[in-house]
């Protein structure tokens, strides 16, 4: 809605008015002339940090420069770019990295409202995501007891993981870009009963395809989103804890476990 009131129409990406060169011509009214270097003079050649949250092309733009920069600073020096930056005596050499790293990102990090309040919320999501990781849920309650599985099997199902992952970003890139589905993924779909069966061609036993999920995400990449494995095999799940008592956050006004503003607690519960 706010690029809407800005530019007086909706958008699905960014406004090309904000980034499209336009030519003065010769013939042009001075009107015109004036106008157009006007607009000229002010388009974006880098975007805000805030439009990576806004704009799913600027997004992958910016985690792509960050990762080629993430995965040099690692080769040169053993670190992380969050590592490097907490040094205190920097060489020549890591400075320039740090340096050219905000020179040519794609994106501006400054310190304006919109900035300042991405990178609060990024802070909050940091130390939930940590708190989530220190948490005790034994999430093996969720698997088939003795359904095993090989490394094998592991890695197949995690190349699937991370294809429907990269599948979902680039549908939201082209839907932004106005782009139609089928014109750049014509056998993809979103569908659980598709993405099921997707990963059934490759496990067919549907418990090894789950206990797999649920070592993927619970116990390797804990803060990526879940939304693959409980919305397309949450059924199975559910109907196999069936008899299960399991522990939930559930509202409670004296409860120890507070979330925004308002406050829970652990409570044990039967599955019916």
């Amino acid at each position: 809605m706010l690029t809407k009131t800005k530019i007086g129409r909706a958008v699905k990406g960014i406004p090309k008015i904000w980034t499209r060169f336009r030519h003065v011509g010769d013939e042009d009214p001075d009107d015109i002339k004036a106008g157009k270097k006007f607009y000229n003079s002010i388009l974006l050649d880098r975007y805000p940090y805030f439009f990576i949250y806004r704009y799913p092309e600027c997004r992958k733009e910016y985690n792509s420069y960050k990762d080629k920069v993430e995965i040099s600073c690692k080769q040169k020096f053993g670190l992380t770019l969050e590592q490097l930056e907490l040094i205190e005596n920097k060489t020549e050499e890591q400075k320039a990295l740090l340096e050219n790293y905000y020179r040519y990102m794609p994106v501006i990090i400054s310190n304006s409202p919109m900035n300042l309040i991405c990178r609060r919320i990024e802070k909050i999501s940091k130390e939930i995501q940590l708190k989530a990781r220190k948490d005790e849920f034994d999430y093996s309650i969720l698997k088939y007891e003795g359904v095993e599985y090989s490394r094998e099997e592991y890695k197949t199902v995690a190349k699937e993981v991370r294809k429907y992952i990269q599948a979902r970003r680039s549908a939201a890139v082209n839907a932004a870009a106005g782009v139609e589905q089928d014109e750049y993924s014509p056998g993809y779909s979103e569908t659980s009963e598709y993405q099921e069966s997707e990963f059934l061609k490759i496990l067919p036993d549907v418990r090894v395809t789950i206990n797999i999920l649920i070592d993927y995400f619970y116990r390797d990449h804990v803060t990526t989103s879940r939304d693959l494995l409980w919305g397309v095999f949450g059924r199975y799940i559910v109907e196999h804890l069936k008899g299960e008592t399991v522990a939930l956050p559930l509202p409670d006004e004296n409860g120890d476990i507070e979330y925004m503003g308002e406050r829970y607690s652990i409570t044990e519960i039967k599955v019916e």
